[in-house]
């Protein structure tokens, strides 16, 4: 009986100093991991014929979802379709907050009218916004309301000129001859009723043209294209990187 007593307590014992090393080994190796030096981590760079831009439009069922969005829009708000006006006024906003942060103050505003050349639709007298303007974005279905002075909105139809409803001042271009492209593509996308209205365009990109409508869509097209008068995508197009080598692989 003694006998097994002892060698009870030397077992024990040795259990004890097992679980020891096992909790310490783990310690050990979680600090091996926690002091391990992060990989080194160099960013490669890349040159325009590492990758292609590839251009995918809107499926159908994504354009049809979309337009019901839009739809939703004008029944909710009680609007007129054909009673488009353009906002002519400056972009204004109030101030919401100031956050000091360092040595700087973070202000935070929110607009209190839409952003210059917009195209928006006053509301219905039955609906519960009447006589509010309403902006609604073709390429989402959002909306926002404002109480804009009516010496801010033009109806369109009162601006059958083109330059009228073109932003000129914001267009901007690397050279005389380029902006003069640019002005031609902003000038098309209205007189096709592609665009109600143009609120800038620029070549944002090293290879591509961009106008921005008075209605939220955006329209790109190569400076190349647009001197060919190629046809121009109405649909909303999903850009995205095609890398023609490895992540990670180095240029020679």
């Amino acid at each position: 009986m003694k006998i097994n007593q002892n060698l009870l307590v030397l077992i024990g014992g040795l259990s004890v100093l097992y679980g020891i090393d096992v909790l310490l080994g783990d310690k050990l190796r979680l600090s091996h991991v926690v002091h391990e030096p992060p990989p080194q981590i160099s960013a490669t760079p890349l040159s325009r014929n590492d990758f292609q831009i590839v251009q995918q439009p809107e499926s159908d069922a994504e354009y049809a979802a979309r337009l019901r969005k839009v739809d939703r829009a004008f029944e909710t708000y009680h609007l007129n379709r054909d009673r488009p006006y353009l906002y002519v006024g400056e972009m204004k906003s109030v101030k919401q907050s100031s956050t000091p942060m360092g040595n700087h103050v973070m202000t935070v505003s929110w607009p209190t009218t839409p952003s210059s050349y917009a195209v928006v639709y006053q509301a219905a007298e039955d609906s519960a916004f009447a006589g509010d303007y309403v902006y609604v974005d073709q390429s989402s279905g959002h909306t926002k309301v404002y109480r804009l002075p009516k010496s801010d909105v033009r109806l369109m139809s009162d601006l059958p000129n083109l330059q009228a409803r073109i932003q000129s001042q914001n267009i901007r271009a690397g050279d005389d001859k380029e902006r003069q492209w640019i002005q031609i593509f902003a000038e098309r996308l209205v007189a096709r009723n592609i665009c109600p209205s143009i609120r800038s365009a620029a070549r944002y990109e090293g290879w591509n043209i961009t106008a921005f409508c008075g209605d939220g869509m955006t329209y790109k097209m190569s400076l190349q294209d647009i001197q060919a008068d190629a046809p121009i995508q109405t649909r909303i197009v999903h850009e995205y990187a095609q890398f023609n080598r490895p992540a990670g692989v180095s240029p020679q």
